[in-house]
């Protein structure tokens, strides 16, 4: 089975991960470590929702500053 760093699934705005969404989403991730996510999308009634690893979070986070530093 392939793992991800990153496992998100389309729900609309007012509903929330279920369990048979977070049993379904673990397994596919590649660390026992991580973060809940929301991604939303303007003007749109739906989100993005999932799971992230802290080890993918923490690079993005570590990226991000970079960028901030160096423009």
């Amino acid at each position: 089975m392939e793992k991800f760093n990153i496992v998100l699934k389309e729900k609309h705005f007012c509903d929330g991960l279920n369990r048979d969404d977070i049993m379904e989403m673990l397994p596919l991730l590649e660390a026992d470590e991580f973060l809940p996510i929301e991604i939303e999308a303007n003007y749109q009634e739906y989100s993005a929702i999932g799971f992230i690893t802290t080890e993918a979070a923490y690079s993005n986070s570590k990226r991000k500053k970079e960028l901030i530093e160096h423009g």
